[in-house]
Formats: C-alpha cells, sequence, structure tokens
C-alpha cells in the first residue's frame, strides 16, 4: 500500500508532499495571490526557499516551485518554534476521522461475489484497491 511506503519516508518529505498535495487540491484557489508557509520544520522552510541536496526532496521542492510560477502564486515560508505552535502540532497527531476505507477481507469477497471492481467510492492515494 501507499500508506506502507509513505511511512518509510522522512519527516521532512511528508511534510514537503503535504504541501505539494495541497497546493495541487486548492491551486485554483490560490491563483495570483501570495501564500506563506508557516511550519515548525526548519528544513522544509530552507527547502522551500533554496532545494535540497537529496535528489527526492529537491524534485518535490521544483514542482512545488513549477506549480506557483505556473499560476503565478508569490510565496514565502517562515518557520515557528514548536513551541509557539503547540495547537497545531496537537490537531496534526489527532486520530484521523475522515479517513474511510474498505476492510481489506470484506473487499476481497465482494470481489469474489460480483468480480473484479474498476470503481472503489472510498479509495485515496493510499487506500486504493482497485486496479
Amino acid at each position: 500500500m501507499v500508506a506502507d511506503l509513505e511511512k518509510d519516508k522522512s519527516f521532512t518529505w511528508r511534510e514537503l508532499e503535504t504541501v505539494l498535495r495541497v497546493l495541487l487540491r486548492t491551486v485554483n484557489d490560490l491563483a495570483k495571490k501570495y501564500v506563506l508557509f508557516i511550519t515548525d520544520n526548519t528544513n522544509l522552510t530552507y527547502i522551500l526557499y533554496s532545494g535540497s541536496n537529496i535528489n527526492n526532496l529537491h524534485e518535490m521542492c521544483l514542482g512545488i516551485r513549477d506549480v506557483f510560477n505556473q499560476n503565478n502564486i508569490s510565496f514565502d515560508e517562515q518557520w515557528l518554534p514548536r513551541d509557539m505552535n503547540e495547537k497545531a502540532d496537537y490537531l496534526s497527531r489527532c486520530f484521523a476521522v475522515d479517513n474511510w476505507c474498505v476492510n481489506d477481507e470484506v473487499f476481497t469477497h465482494l470481489e469474489r461475489v460480483w468480480c473484479p471492481h474498476s470503481v472503489n467510492r472510498f479509495d485515496s492515494h493510499f487506500n486504493n484497491k482497485c486496479v
């Protein structure tokens, strides 16, 4: 599963991936605007500003910058010490109640009963079951 692969990635990779995913989902709303990233991850602020010497992080940074450039989005990044970010830090560790998926055993049973499915309405980027 994709979620298992993402667990093995660095914390900074996961935060950059989050920035990219949010950016791609909101790009129409952000076009021609100014975006300020506030984070308690100093690596994230550095990478967004100047890139990274780690290839996969640098590629993600370039992808983020491409989206900004193509949509005329200006941005800046700001580091906020963790002790000044307690509420957001707490909320980021809460259990996700909107992460629905069909149980693997149930899905396999339904595949046997009704043949392979091409659509899973509970599907997301990390729990997809359809080929």
